[in-house]
């Protein structure tokens, strides 16, 4: 009794302080506003923005604002003070100027007052988002539904390389690497080559998926069913869509569909054994191993047996090379050999017999193919688009040799950043000092990376022989059958014993991504698991009788049990809760302001943030079993999806449209001033693929190797073809005018996307470039601040009466700046627009424009003055929070569909602030994303 009353007691103090506390911060920033800022608007801007009856400048009075409760009541009045004072725009010239303190100081108490809670101790996270998939969206959703190996249909979304160098578990890209490309617009293989679906309209400064940029008409909606249909009947859907064995029966899918020859790619695929290192010739255990060989076995059978692990033993692979720098061996694991994951090597591996060692399985051992590169590692992804849990355990054995010896350090690198080394001391002789090498990642984590380091060796070849794995899948269905998740809903489940009539599918607690047992089960229970990931979320037996409905209906006329499942899958594919991603359908805190999304609303957000697609098995087992909200998992899993290859999507989707880089497609520089831009006959082949490559690899190698996103904005290192490189006035790289290679910048003026042929030539006319196009393409992109549109319509400036034809472009820009009504925005839009004159409409490089040599000089808001593009560059990483800022809204908008308001700044600043510990690295930045409140709440409407 004493300890409760005690308990009570404390409880009652804790909350008394934190009242106490709460209350003396309003009254320090109450008293903040009184004694500083409202004097500093009284000085500065209430002579134009006074009392209503006064008619303000814009209608807007700041004076009738007497107090810091009143700014609170009026935030996205004051979000747009703050734009106006942060980009120098007010107070305006004429005025009283406002010194760089007071500036800070004003601006800095608006974002404090902006970032208050709104609702007791929680922030507004926004109303719900209720969109539709886009284009890209839909044809990926339903490619990674069925299980296909092509796109659904042609779209001009999808970029046309070939990019079998993006291996992101291995985390670094290529030195030297071959992009394959087909042109701009041309046919390539896809299930349906007459079918499509209208494009997407992007938003006003933003993106594609934003729910307000979006349409949905009567014509669209038969569009899309009307799609479905040809999608579900397709004569080769059986054939071609892997997926469709948990259907169906009896598909029968052919793993190499019909393909364009030259697209056509030779795939390694390699079956694992379950014994390790059976000659029995291993000396000993290096220190530091998790596990000895013997303990490794016995956990290894179990592995084997279950689906879970196996051994790669080069005797299966015999006199043969996995080509490095993008080759990925695929290797398939488990008694069943039904699950793959694949092996990148950074250099070529030989699988060969040495008579000078003793290999510790058959008589086949894999090594570095080329003398002396003794460096080297294995990157293990996901493949084949099939879900993979990554490895949890690893081992290898490392083979001694005659007449060489040395120490061999080998690393385990895990996804959260940390690793593991060990360096085997090897003696001399063959089989005389083999040594086993053995490593477990750390709870929650998996072992993405295994590097070998042979410089203290004295051979020209590090030997190994054996990779064991053990990977962290659940055991396969035939190990667990009749296994189900928890019921994560707190819903009652319905009291039946048929299985087909619970909420969910009890085989998608398995990580293997084609349950072909699925197909031996009654048609209800395999349309319930298909409706489950096809509305990605737990579905309800009402739902499943609606569609299974068209299964009965089609069997009572008749039809077989594909003709019927194929009707039922037309109305999946139709329905609402496929075609829109929906959210806020959660009502179980009623009466709360904010919510947390649901289990699936989270993955499904996560999912088309990170890959424009469905969540796979493994976030949707996850959210099946409510654990989602956890931020450790969250954390865990979107590390593992930047890791997956789908990833590319971030960049092919955000990145592209972030930098409007599908606008140089249509880019079309004059023929006779930039001859250069085009080649071949008739000038067809232009410049424009090898732009937008350079840019995306810069995007991919970010993204890839996790490095700063400040390289965005300058970089000492690109990939140049020689095509570009002709252009830059650089050195070519390469003898084969196919390859990119990396190279490093030793020229500032180069690096980061500012200074990029593509961006320069989007933002440029045919004729000439276009300081005022580069201006405002870098205030919105850059900065995230867009200027407004003109008031009134402005012809081009070639075209303006009153000026001198002998005035250069610059004279005339700031001739037309003289203008007052003017001159507002083009202090803003000519400075960045100017810095970058020096490189021409297709970004080549120059002193002078004609006759006339080019002024790159300006001054940004707040009178930083810069000389040219690189000072220019210097300043904006001076800079870094200005850019950080608009880069991190830009990302936050595109990862919740909806355009950003004044009640999102907080989440922005606390992501900004905590990627700033971490070198603003672009995983820190999208893991604190997904983490945010932002990310992962909702505000309830206001019921009317």
């Amino acid at each position: 009794m004493i300890e409760t009353t005690m308990r009570c007691w404390a409880v009652l103090f804790c909350c008394l302080l934190l009242f106490a506390t709460n209350r003396a911060l309003a009254e320090s920033a109450e008293a903040t506003f009184e004694r500083e800022i409202r004097p500093l608007l009284e000085r500065h801007c209430t002579d134009c923005h006074g009392l209503p009856d006064e008619a303000p400048e814009a209608d807007l009075s700041l004076a009738k604002f007497d107090t810091r409760a009143s700014v609170l009541a009026a935030r996205q009045t004051w979000k747009k003070v703050l734009d106006v004072v942060e980009d120098h725009a007010m107070p305006p010239q004429d005025a009283a100027a406002l010194s760089p303190q007071d500036r800070t100081r004003l601006i800095e108490w608006i974002r404090r007052a902006l970032s208050e809670p709104e609702f007791g101790d929680r922030r507004n996270p926004g109303r719900p988002v209720l969109r539709r998939l886009t284009r890209l969206e839909y044809n990926n959703t339903v490619r990674d539904l069925l299980g296909l190996e092509t796109d659904v249909f042609m779209f001009s979304e999808r970029l046309p390389f070939e990019k079998d160098y993006f291996q992101p578990a291995a985390g670094k890209m290529p030195e030297r690497l071959r992009v394959g490309s087909r042109e701009y617009g041309a046919r390539y293989p896809v299930l349906l080559p007459g079918a499509g679906l209208p494009g997407d309209s992007r938003a006003e400064h933003g993106f594609s998926n934003r729910g307000d940029a979006q349409n949905f008409s009567d014509v669209r909606l038969e569009q899309y069913v009307e799609l479905a249909e040809r999608i579900a009947f397709h004569p080769e859907l059986l054939s071609r869509a892997a997926r469709m064995q948990e259907m169906f029966p009896h598909a029968d899918f052919r793993s190499t569909p019909a393909q364009n020859p030259s697209e056509k790619k030779v795939q390694q695929i390699v079956t694992s054994v379950g014994r390790l290192a059976p000659n029995d010739n291993i000396a000993k255990t290096a220190g530091g191993s998790a596990f000895s060989l013997d303990e490794l076995r016995k956990r290894l059978k179990a592995a084997f047996a279950e689906d879970r692990g196996g051994v790669y033993d080069a005797s299966q692979n015999a006199n043969s090379t996995i080509a490095g720098k993008g080759g990925v061996l695929h290797l398939a694991y488990g008694d069943n050999a039904q699950r793959v994951f694949g092996v990148n090597p950074s250099e070529d591996l030989w699988n060969a017999a040495f008579a000078t060692a003793e290999e510790s399985s058959g008589g086949v051992l894999f090594t570095n193919k080329e003398k002396n590169v003794k460096k080297f590692f294995f990157g293990f992804q996901a493949s084949g688009g099939q879900p993979w849990r990554g490895i949890s355990e690893l081992g290898v054995v490392v083979l001694s040799r005659r007449g060489q010896s040395g120490t061999v350090r080998v690393t385990a690198e895990f996804d959260g950043g940390r690793s593991q080394s060990i360096d085997v001391s090897l003696k001399e002789g063959p089989g005389a000092d083999n040594t086993f090498v053995s490593f477990a990642a750390p709870d929650g984590e998996t072992i993405r990376r295994l590097s070998l380091d042979g410089s203290g060796f004295s051979g020209e070849y590090v030997l190994l022989d054996d990779l064991a794995f053990i990977t962290r899948d659940e055991p396969s269905q035939d190990m667990v059958t009749g296994r189900e998740l928890p019921n994560a809903t707190g819903r009652e489940l319905p009291d039946d014993d048929d299985p087909v009539d619970r909420e969910k599918p009890a085989s998608h607690s398995e990580a293997n991504p084609i349950d072909r047992s699925l197909a031996k089960q009654p048609p209800r229970r395999r349309l319930a698991h298909f409706m489950h990931r096809t509305f990605r979320r737990l579905v309800e037996a009402a739902e499943v009788d609606l569609y299974f409905g068209l299964y009965e209906s089609a069997r009572a006329k008749g039809a077989d049990d594909e003709a019927a499942m194929r009707a039922a899958l037309h109305g999946v594919l139709s329905s609402p809760s496929f075609l829109y991603l929906l959210e806020g359908g959660k009502t179980a805190d009623e009466g709360q302001p904010v919510v947390p999304l649901t289990d699936h609303e989270v993955a499904a957000r996560l999912s088309y943030f990170l890959w424009s697609s469905m969540p796979d098995d493994e976030l949707l087992a996850l959210a099946d079993a409510g654990r989602l909200q956890d931020e450790r998992v969250l954390e865990q899993q979107t590390r593992r999806m930047l890791r997956d290859p789908r990833a590319r999507e971030l960049g092919e989707s955000f990145f592209v449209e972030w930098l409007r880089l599908r606008e140089l497609w249509s880019a079309q520089p004059d023929d006779r001033q930039f001859r250069e831009f085009y080649e071949g006959p008739q000038g067809k082949r232009t410049l424009a693929p090898d732009m937008f490559c350079e840019a995306l690899l810069l995007l991919e190698t970010i993204l890839v190797e996790d490095r700063s996103v400040l390289e965005l904005i300058h970089a000492d290192y690109t990939y140049l073809n020689n095509r570009l490189a002709r252009l830059y006035g650089m050195e070519t790289p390469s003898e084969d005018d196919r390859e990119w290679r990396r190279v490093t910048l030793v020229d500032d003026r180069r690096g980061g996307v500012l200074t990029m042929g593509a961006t320069l030539t989007l933002t440029s006319f045919p004729h000439r470039t276009s300081p005022i196009r580069r201006g405002a393409w870098f205030l919105e992109t850059i900065f995230n601040r867009p200027p407004p549109p003109p008031k009134i319509a402005v012809a081009d400036i070639d075209e303006q009466k009153g000026l001198e034809a002998s005035l250069t472009l610059r004279e005339k820009v700031e001739r037309h700046r003289a203008d007052a009504a003017c001159a507002v925005c083009h202090n803003r839009l000519d400075p960045p627009g100017f810095a970058l004159e020096n490189f021409d409409a297709i970004g080549r490089w120059r002193e002078a424009d004609g006759e006339e040599k080019i002024d790159a000089s300006g001054e940004l808001a707040g009178g930083v003055a810069f000389s040219g593009p690189v000072e220019f560059k210097r300043r904006i990483l001076e800079q870094e929070q200005r850019f950080l800022r608009g880069f991190v809204e830009h990302l936050l908008s595109y990862a919740v569909s909806r355009k950003l308001e004044y009640y999102d700044i907080a989440a922005v600043e606390e992501i900004v602030a905590a990627a700033s510990s971490d070198d603003y690295r672009l995983s820190r930045i999208v893991i604190e994303l997904v983490k945010s409140p932002t990310f992962r709440n909702f505000h309830v409407q206001d019921k009317q």
